[in-house]
């Protein structure tokens, strides 16, 4: 469990870093109470809303396909993810 509990907490602070890089603008307009707010409120419906929906998959599908559709399912939003952020390379200052 302690285990658990370091782990996730480094994956917190990794992921917050994220949304203060991403989200610059926002936290501009609408403060950072906010944006941080959001991003919490997503991650806990995320939370609650994974075990159901692999409840109702292993229910209707079994094990197996419950889970095979879990994993796409993660791997397409990782791709979606890395499309979404991906930023063109800084240009390297190179001396004259």
């Amino acid at each position: 469990m302690a285990s658990l509990a370091s782990i996730r907490q480094l994956s917190i602070s990794a992921q917050a870093a994220l949304v203060s890089e991403h989200c610059g603008r926002a936290i501009a307009q609408m403060g950072e109470g906010a944006v941080y707010g959001v991003y919490r409120l997503l991650e806990r419906l995320g939370n609650a809303a994974g075990p159901l929906l692999a409840a109702v998959l292993v229910m209707a599908y079994g094990y197996r396909w419950g889970f095979i559709a879990l994993g796409g399912f993660v791997c397409l939003c990782g791709l979606a993810f890395v499309t979404a952020t991906r930023r063109p390379p800084a240009p390297v200052p190179l001396p004259a």
